[in-house]
């Protein structure tokens, strides 16, 4: 007892330790050696265990640490369930904790969590294996050390296997559920955005979505606002120069949507979609179909309101050449502008267009016209209303023009009108149909020119009357059109079929 004494008084507070748990153990055997004595125990079976201001467990060398321990510690709880510190792979440390070695498959009461520290690529995470005595391992969380980059993950494997996650951004997330990042913001008002991306790089992307499955209804990027005044996806980019985007979306499958914006909200002026620029060369949203074949695509919108508008487009500037809406086709038999109303009864339009300008057009075109209804004017009348006057029809390109004339000694020489003139061709044979003002002279048209007609009268220089005239030429570089072939109505209007 003396020299446990002398033992406790010299030897430092590990030493302590390890003498009160040797005590517990089934042997023990006390010897001296100079002036410290050492302490020589059985540890959980018969591997040796020197004091000496350490303890080795589960090995026959001290180590030259506090404590070495060699295998596994394991802290066996109730029936067979194991939480323990072990060594994995690379050198790592792993926590294991409520694992029940013994259980059998399907039992849905038992799971594994495992905390990873370290391996041979430098990582932290946190994984679980699911219930039911399959222990495959899901990375939940992880950290890789020698990038910093933050992964998330669902990602199923054989036990023991490798998690087949790598990591390519700062936060990586991977999972073959439904939604991989679920971005909600639950202010009902305010200016809110579930999602809001900001690139300054000259070639950056506020946010960039692609959905490459090559079938179903997939969305390169989707957003959805609630708020009166949200915003379902808000991209900046901020920089002054370089192509950049606020907002870039692709989607690779046949009926995927590189960009899909909804606005919900059954009231207010919401925006399903909505692009704003302040460049003076700016496209406030730009849509691009790049298919070379089939019924792509740039823009499409859609309105399902009883008076609602699919695509509406407003130029905000006072002054110059601006466009509410502007298209381009560059095909030989594509179209810049393409509107169908479905409806089959209803005052509905396929295109329609209004100006408040008494100078301006409500629809204005260069080149063809063509339809297969009617062409009319709407006039107000004081008595009946609003009606309709039709346009007349011809099978050839002309150009007329009215006007009054005398004749003096029986004869008129009429000048054309100069401006008229240079709208049609008259060279070629004109018209003039004539009515005379008076009783007894009947008129003829005795030659024309390029610049006028002469008209007499057969009784000769005794007729001096008024006389009305109309002159109809071709118009001017359209001279050889006539009846030319037209494509069948039907097949126009299935070449714009309408998307799903």
């Amino acid at each position: 007892m003396s020299m446990i004494r002398r033992s406790i008084q010299q030897s430092s507070l590990s030493v302590l330790v390890v003498i009160c748990l040797a005590a517990l153990t089934s042997t023990s055997v006390f010897a001296s050696g100079g002036t410290s004595p050492v302490l020589a125990t059985d540890v959980i079976g018969s591997p040796d265990a020197a004091v000496n201001g350490k303890l080795a467990v589960g090995s026959s060398t001290v180590g030259s640490k506090s404590l070495t321990v060699s295998g596994v510690i394991d802290f066996v709880g109730a029936g067979t369930v194991h939480n323990y510190f072990s060594q994995g792979g690379g050198n790592n440390m792993q926590i294991n904790t409520n694992v029940d070695e013994g259980n059998a498959v399907g039992d849905a009461s038992k799971s594994q969590w495992k905390l990873v520290l370290g391996s041979s690529l430098d990582q932290f995470s946190i994984r679980r294996s699911p219930a039911g005595g399959t222990y495959d391992e899901d990375a939940l969380f992880w950290i890789e050390g020698s990038t910093g980059n933050v992964g998330m993950a669902t990602v199923d494997t054989g036990n023991a296997a490798p998690i087949p996650l790598t990591l390519q951004g700062k936060l990586h997330v991977q999972t073959d559920e439904v939604t991989a990042v679920y971005a909600l913001t639950t202010a009902t008002s305010g200016a809110t955005y579930a999602v809001s991306g900001q690139a300054n790089s000259n070639s950056g992307r506020g946010v960039y979505g692609v959905a490459s499955a090559t079938g179903g209804a997939t969305y390169g990027v989707f957003g959805q606002a609630n708020s009166i005044n949200g915003t379902a996806v808000y991209g900046v980019a901020s920089a002054t120069s370089g192509t950049t985007y606020g907002v870039s979306g692709r989607a690779n499958s046949t009926s995927g949507r590189g960009v899909y914006g909804i606005a919900s909200a059954t009231s207010g002026p919401t925006y399903g979609v909505y692009g704003l620029t302040l460049s003076p060369l700016g496209t406030g949203v730009y849509g691009i179909a790049t298919a070379t074949d089939g019924s792509g695509i740039g823009v499409y919108g859609q309105a399902d309101s009883t008076s609602g508008t699919g695509l509406f487009g407003f130029a905000a500037a006072t002054s110059g050449s601006t466009y509410g809406v502007q298209a381009r086709s560059d095909s030989p038999t594509g179209y810049g502008i393409a509107g169908v109303a479905n409806a089959t009864t209803g005052a509905n339009y396929g295109v329609y267009g209004i100006t408040h300008s008494t100078s301006g057009y409500g629809v204005y075109y260069s080149g063809g016209l063509a339809g297969t209804g009617t062409k009319s004017a709407i006039v107000d009348t004081k008595d009946y209303g609003w009606r309709l006057l039709y346009a007349v029809e011809s099978p050839q390109n002309w150009f007329e023009d009215f006007g009054e004339a005398t004749l003096s000694g029986g004869e008129a020489v009429v000048a054309i009108d100069p401006i008229f003139g240079q709208t049609v061709n008259l060279d070629d044979r004109y018209h003039v149909f004539l009515t005379p003002g008076g009783e007894g002279c009947t008129l003829y048209v005795a030659g024309r020119s390029s610049t006028s007609f002469t008209v007499r009268a057969n009784e000769g220089s005794s007729c001096e009357i008024a006389f009305d005239y109309r002159i109809v030429a071709p118009r001017l570089d359209y001279e050889s059109l006539r009846l030319e072939p037209a494509q069948d109505p039907a097949e126009v209007e299935a070449s714009l079929s309408q998307p799903d």
